[in-house]
Parts: C-alpha cells; sequence; structure tokens
C-alpha cells in the first residue's frame, strides 16, 4: 500500500480529537478501521470505539488508566499529550477522505489493469468512487470559498 492517504499527522489529529473532543467523539461512526492502514492506529481506533466514554471527554486522561494492555496505554499516552496543531475534526476528516478515496481509486486501476478489461463491475465501483471524490472535493471548494 502507498499510504497516501494515511497521513500521520491528519490521522494523529483525528484520533487525538477522538479522544478529547466531543465532534471527533461523536463524528466515530463516520470511519471505519479500513481508514487506518497502519496497525497500531487501527489498534487504537478499534479500542475508541468500542468503548463507551462519553463521560470521559472532559478528563481524557482518566481513559489512560482504564486500560490493561500497556502498549495501547503507552500510544493513547502520546496521542494525548501530543501537540498537534489546532485544526478542524471536520477538515481533517475530509482530507484523509479524499486521500483514501485517491488511494481505493489507485488500487482499483490497478486490478483493472491486471484483470480482464471487460469486468464492469470494477469499472462501476471506480466511477462510485470518483463520483463521491468529485463531490467531496467540490464540497471542499464551497466551503474554502465561503470562509
Amino acid at each position: 500500500m502507498t499510504g497516501i492517504y494515511y497521513c500521520s499527522a491528519a490521522i494523529n489529529s483525528i484520533l487525538s480529537m477522538m479522544i478529547t473532543d466531543i465532534t471527533g467523539y461523536n463524528a466515530v461512526g463516520i470511519m471505519t478501521s479500513d481508514y487506518f492502514f497502519n496497525q497500531e492506529y487501527k489498534q487504537i481506533y478499534k479500542y475508541l470505539t468500542e468503548q463507551d466514554r462519553s463521560g470521559d471527554l472532559d478528563e481524557p486522561a482518566r481513559l489512560l488508566d482504564q486500560i490493561e494492555n500497556n502498549a495501547l496505554r503507552e500510544q493513547l499516552a502520546d496521542l494525548l499529550f501530543e501537540e498537534l496543531p489546532d485544526q478542524n475534526f471536520n477538515d481533517v476528516l475530509r482530507d484523509v477522505k479524499i486521500r483514501k478515496l485517491e488511494a481505493d481509486i489507485a488500487q482499483l486501476d490497478r486490478r483493472i489493469k491486471h484483470e480482464d478489461k471487460g469486468n464492469l463491475e470494477l469499472f462501476k465501483q471506480k466511477a462510485d468512487l470518483l463520483q463521491q471524490l468529485t463531490q467531496i472535493t467540490k464540497n471542499k471548494v464551497i466551503h474554502r470559498i465561503i470562509v
């Protein structure tokens, strides 16, 4: 995997906001674990999505006390105390989605190149992804013009 949408800074920001910010916590359902190439990030995401942490958002350090797995606790601590630029969760998430769609399209292109050219299902999947990408990037441009 090329990792073009697994931008470490953006993923760190998303995971950090999932720990500390109500917007990030509420947006958990928007993503899936396949957004994370790095297995450590995937493990953190899975842990965060499996926990009912609604009461811990005002004291995210308390979350660390509840984790028995030392490696996971250290990874979460690193995220929690990492200095990240002040970013809007929705902007970062949109950028990650764009990168993911671009990577998925590239992967489909590779499959189309190596498989039977008459496989219409792959072309349909690619068309769907291109439509999603167009919609997201169009909304991004509109958002930047308005803001």
